[in-house]
């Protein structure tokens, strides 16, 4: 934790003369830090971040930004997280490496930089989670760093829940890459009308209906939520305001 007053805190590393920097960053889904009040180090303002990084960049050869945001258990990120994170390569990271989503995500690749849009779950087991597809899938992700380059090795695990235990396996399908094009062409437009289906057609919200009003607050929470989607999917397309939370979509 840290206030507002402080500039974010990171780690440098350093091996065999290559040094890399790590720097945090969370959504707002948790207390940011404010000038009296301690919190995380958030994503918004987004100057402040860009600072940030840009300080680190100064002081080592390489930048590593970990990203505490993303849409759960999906396996797209929305146009505007995307477009965040990239955002953050242009401000001088090499490699951008982001978890929340819960399941196996995208990733992206920009020159010579990466994104890593979701990890999957690894070890994290709810019974929540359990009915959304790819939730007991990860990456185990190697990083190697080098004077020229940074390249980048999988490991792809599944988690065996009837015997409590996180096994190897070959390949996940959905740990591929996309580009611009594949991205609005097929792969973004066919997550949205997947989560769509997935929300409006499933019992996500966890909401007792014994009564009328139980009940109209239950669908006014899904209608809303399905609303929000909507205007991601129309007016959203090129992420040009800033990422919605679609918890459970």
């Amino acid at each position: 934790p840290l206030t507002a007053s402080l500039d974010a805190t990171f780690d440098m590393l350093e091996r065999h003369g290559i040094t890399v920097g790590l720097l945090g960053v969370s959504w707002l889904g948790v207390p940011f830090a404010r000038k009296s009040s301690p919190g995380v180090f958030g994503d918004s303002p987004e100057s402040h971040v860009r600072k940030q990084i840009r300080a680190l960049k100064r002081r080592t050869q390489w930048v590593v930004v970990v990203y505490h945001g993303g849409e759960e258990f999906a396996h797209i990120p929305i146009p505007a997280r995307r477009k965040k994170l990239l955002r953050y390569l242009s401000f001088g990271a090499d490699v951008v490496v982001a978890h929340h989503a819960h399941c196996v995500q995208r990733y992206e690749r920009v020159g010579g930089k990466f994104v890593f849009y979701g990890l999957g779950n690894l070890v994290f087991d709810l019974d929540q989670h359990r009915k959304f597809a790819g939730t007991d899938e990860s990456v185990l992700l190697s990083l190697t760093f080098s004077e020229q380059a940074v390249n980048y090795s999988p490991i792809f695990t599944c988690q065996d829940r009837d015997q409590r235990l996180v096994l190897r396996v070959p390949s996940n399908p959905n740990f591929s890459e996309i580009t611009e094009r594949s991205y609005y062409a097929q792969d973004w437009p066919a997550e949205a009308s997947r989560r769509l289906k997935s929300y409006w057609s499933s019992d996500h919200e966890k909401l007792p209906r014994n009564n009328w009003k139980q009940k109209s607050f239950y669908y006014w929470k899904k209608v809303r939520r399905v609303a929000g989607l909507l205007y991601i999917c129309i007016f959203d397309k090129y992420g040009l305001t800033r990422p919605y939370i679609i918890s459970g979509v």
